[in-house]
């Protein structure tokens, strides 16, 4: 491209589909040394290239025929907005809140203002000029405690974006008056507690983030809106999130008719987060009155003191009937509540999360017999992850009402999750017995009963399942799962754990183990005893066990034949290679991490013939490299933070460096 200083030229740049900004900004500093009166066209079918060419190109002297605009701080210093028709301007970075007057009087027909002014408390009374505004985005201005009220004069208004203007604490008086606004997001602006008052009055809100319920302390002497507002936003769709602060039902909301959400039918996803130390009283009155729409997906509960979830004027506390839509369910710090309502009838329920209870016994306390064939057909039939947290008192699923318990507390017979794929079971110290799972491919089962059975029961997936067992920190729970069909193994953290071979009676069988961690079982003293019946492993990781566990009997030549990948981790003790390594020819990479007493590397490790990459870190003892040098197979060498290295490996004067400079790639930090 060939242009002339000072010289006015027309560039068409037509069916322009560049999206790199690299490029772009290289063609500008060609046009910056145009003549005044300079014109460039440009035509495209990308947004993303528009977004990019309004970022690049100069505008120091903008146009008439220029109505899209984005500026960083250097740009608009230098930039004139006299007699421009703007519709769009993007404030990139920061704005001194003196040019908004400027930009305001110049800029009457914007429609759509991103402003970043990060040092002002509040903007001026003239933003409430831009008549025409449509979208007004706020977002980030992290010092922003109050709105002008001129703001409820922005008729026109369609689109508010507060997001993370984190001291934002007040809203302007009369907000109410923005009627015509589709969207408010206010997310992340922890110091807002309350919603301005007449809220209900926007009745053509789409989309709004959060919904707020203050408490008088928290707004003076002016009320806020209250929840019961919502009711008439019937037009409201997506998400919303609900938070309720102290002492805000029962000072202002005993006068509630129910119902909030019962008619708006877009609205697909509810959170409802409430104060942790209101009254369990308080929290069942407020749950009766939100009654949701039956198109709800998502339903969250969050700090809620009830001992019950209300049933919303059904006969039955079946979720099937009142919410059959579900597809996922979180309740969270529910310490009081003692039953659940029936959740296993949910046709579409995929997910369900429950964390903290200190007085639910049971998930459900209806009677079950082997010739319920309905119930197992009905059990839970798309549920697909499960998770149990924190839940002190839980024994099972069925209560001491449903009938034919065995001696492990558990019915003989149980219907069995059809899809459950992934378990997680935390801190639930009373729970021994589970329904089956014939469809787990994901186990996690830490800080609970060692008595735990996890069966895996039948189903048509038995055949072809992989399990991947991804922490537990006690090997018993491993009895009772299929060991033919276990790929994966993290034990961690399992202090009665002294050898391997603890586990070989329930592993011995398993063909299909390929990864095996052992992270953090300090009384390990052997991992000999199992290790030679695990003939398919491809990934072992030993991280902090007593360097002991490398004795002489350890079956390193029964993994020579698949073991690709080895991890070495917080063997502060070890002060050399184990010698039976040198039989893993298959071996490709190795990661030796935090091994403080390792010295060097011993000269068989050229045994290693497919060793590709070999990454040592933070081995505060490491002085030499020397054996790494008749490698010939490593491709990649990686030293982090491993101090007597770091000089020596530098090119081309570092003494380590005639060692590895063979090696294609290396990374020394």
């Amino acid at each position: 491209m060939n242009f002339k200083k000072n010289k006015t030229f027309l560039l068409i740049l037509d069916d322009e589909w560049t999206e790199d900004h690299n490029e772009w900004s290289k063609l500008r500093r060609y046009l910056t040394i145009g003549g005044r009166g300079s014109r460039v066209v440009i035509t495209t079918g990308s947004e993303t290239t528009v977004e990019i060419i309004v970022a690049a190109c100069p505008s120091n002297n903008l146009s008439p025929q220029i109505r899209h605009i984005c500026l960083d701080e250097e740009e608009w210093a230098q930039t004139s907005f006299h007699e421009t028709k703007i519709r769009t301007c993007f404030m990139n970075s920061r704005f001194p809140l003196d040019m908004v007057n400027y930009l305001v009087a110049n800029c009457r027909s914007l429609r759509s203002l991103r402003l970043y002014v990060p040092n002002a408390e509040s903007l001026l009374d003239s933003i409430g000029e831009l008549l025409h505004l449509r979208y007004l985005d706020l977002s980030r201005n992290v010092k922003l405690k109050t709105l002008p009220n001129s703001i409820a004069k922005l008729y026109n208004l369609q689109s508010l974006i507060m997001v993370g203007c984190s001291n934002w604490k007040e809203w302007p008086i009369n907000f109410y008056e923005l009627v015509n606004l589709r969207l408010l997001d206010i997310h992340e602006c922890p110091e807002l507690t309350y919603m301005p008052l007449g809220i209900g009055q926007l009745t053509n809100l789409r989309d709004l983030t959060n919904f707020k319920v203050g408490t008088p302390s928290s707004i003076g002497d002016q009320f806020g809106g209250e929840l019961k507002d919502v009711k008439s936003l019937v037009n409201l769709r997506g998400e919303l999130d609900i938070r309720i602060f102290k002492d805000s039902v029962s000072h202002r909301e005993n006068v509630w008719e129910g119902g909030y959400w019962e008619h708006i039918k877009n609205l697909k996803v509810l959170a409802i987060h409430f104060n942790a130390k209101a009254h369990t009283t308080d929290n069942e009155a407020l749950i009766a009155k939100l009654q949701p729409n039956r198109n709800l997906m998502k339903l969250g509960l969050y700090g809620y003191n009830g001992t019950e979830i209300p049933r919303w004027g059904r006969a039955h506390d079946d979720w099937a009937i009142i919410l059959p839509h579900l597809v996922k369910i979180e309740l969270e710090g529910i310490e009081r509540l003692q039953g659940l309502p029936l959740l296993s009838n949910l046709k579409h329920l995929k997910f369900l999360s429950l964390f903290m209870s200190n007085s639910l016994e049971y998930m459900e306390t209806r009677a079950i017999s082997r010739g319920s064939s309905r119930l197992n057909d009905n059990f839970f039939p798309s549920l697909e992850h499960l998770s149990i947290w924190c839940l002190k008192r839980l024994k099972g699923w069925w209560g001491a009402a449903a009938e034919g318990y065995n001696s492990r507390g558990g019915p003989h017979w149980q219907p069995s999750f059809p899809r459950l794929s992934t378990l997680i079971i935390n801190s639930c110290p009373e729970l021994t017995s589970f329904p089956p799972c014939p469809s787990l491919e994901l186990l996690e089962v830490i800080n609970s009963n060692k008595s735990l059975w996890i069966l895996p029961g039948e189903g048509p997936r038995n055949s072809d399942l992989k399990l991947r067992v991804r922490e537990i920190d006690s090997v018993g729970y491993l009895t009772t799962l299929p060991a033919r069909h276990i790929t994966h193994v993290m034990i961690k953290a399992d202090q009665e754990l002294r050898r391997l071979s603890k586990i070989e009676e329930v592993l011995k069988s398993s063909s299909s183990l390929w990864s095996l961690n052992i992270n953090r079982c300090t009384r390990l003293t052997s991992i000999s005893g199992a290790l030679e019946h695990f003939t398919a492993l491809e990934s072992l990781s030993l991280i902090n066990v007593p360097a002991e566990v490398f004795d002489d009997d350890m079956p390193w030549k029964s993994l020579c034949h698949n073991l690709r990948y080895l991890e070495l981790e917080f063997l502060n003790t070890l002060q050399i290679l184990p010698t039976g390594m040198k039989h893993l020819t298959t071996l490709q990479n190795i990661s030796i991490i935090r091994c403080n007493s390792l010295k060097g590397l011993p000269e068989w490790i050229s045994c290693l013939s497919s060793l590709h990459s070999l990454k040592i870190r933070s081995c505060l003892g490491l002085k030499s490299l020397g054996a790494v040098k008749n490698i010939t197979s490593l491709q990649e060498l990686g030293i982090f933070h491993c101090p007597n290295l770091t000089e020596a490996c530098k090119k081309p004067s570092g003494k380590e460096w005639p060692n590895i400079r063979h090696i294609p790639h290396i990374s020394v930090l």
